[in-house]
């Protein structure tokens, strides 16, 4: 566990949220991937959507034998809608792929954390 700039993380990497066009500037700068977070969410509804449909059909919660167990968790629809939520207070922004936090502390990046990821 690592303590830096004030919180702690587990994690040596996360992703970051972009807020405005100088951070999206910085991030092209130093080569971090970023996408469009309303269409991360687009995505996700629509994934959602048939993981109700695809729930619905399941009897007593067991998978099909054809399934993982590894995909187990496709049951729990209450933290996918809640991940959604969570994304959707910051449909306006730009979530860049999951980067190094000591390399982004080293460089001063000023991003704010994607608290998912602590």
């Amino acid at each position: 566990m690592k303590i830096r700039n004030g919180f702690v993380s587990n994690s040596s990497s996360s992703s970051f949220i972009l807020k405005t066009s100088e951070d999206m500037a910085l991030a092209l700068r130093y080569n971090i991937k970023f996408y469009k977070v309303s269409d991360i969410i687009n995505v996700l509804e629509k994934e959602y959507e048939s993981l109700k449909l695809f729930k619905k059909n399941i009897k007593n919660d067991k998978l099909p034998s054809f399934i993982s167990n590894d995909l187990s968790n496709v049951l729990y629809l209450d933290m996918f809608e809640t991940y959604i939520d969570q994304l959707k207070e910051l449909k306006d922004y730009y979530i860049t792929d999951p980067v190094d936090i000591d390399w982004a502390s080293e460089l001063d990046l000023p991003f704010q954390l994607f608290l998912g990821d602590l």
